[in-house]
């Protein structure tokens, strides 16, 4: 994880960002952007972390910190007030998994293995 600063402001975060590495070593760019890093920043710390509510879009421009050609963003609605469309981040689990849209709503803790999951534009998943 790493902070990219303002060109000007060298003490104004502009966006955190960081690798997302499964257990076979497969890594994914994610980004948190500005007005979303205090809601973040306190949370965020090495380690395993159960991430989900994000936005995956196609990597853009040439700065690709890995080879996916896809990267996490980071949401944060603070209309929703059940934080339903929120990324939320739980510290409490031993193991990650990535989960389909359609399992989403039936989704409980348990000791898995991650699979390989990755969204595109349609949020269809390649497994």
């Amino acid at each position: 994880m790493w902070y990219m600063y303002d060109f000007i402001d060298k003490k104004d975060i502009n966006r955190i960002e960081m690798l997302l590495t499964d257990e076979k070593g497969d890594q994914i760019h994610a980004i948190i952007y500005k007005k979303f890093v205090s809601s973040y920043d306190k949370t965020l710390q090495e380690g395993v972390f159960l991430i989900y509510r994000f936005y995956v879009e196609h990597q853009q421009g040439n700065y690709h910190p890995c080879d996916h050609k896809y990267r996490i963003t980071f949401k944060w609605d603070k209309k929703d007030k059940d934080d339903s469309s929120q990324t939320t981040i739980n510290s409490k689990v031993k193991q990650i998994d990535a989960i389909g849209p359609e399992e989403a709503p039936n989704y409980k803790l348990k000791n898995r293995n991650l699979r390989k999951i990755i969204y595109d534009g349609n949020n269809e998943y390649e497994k």
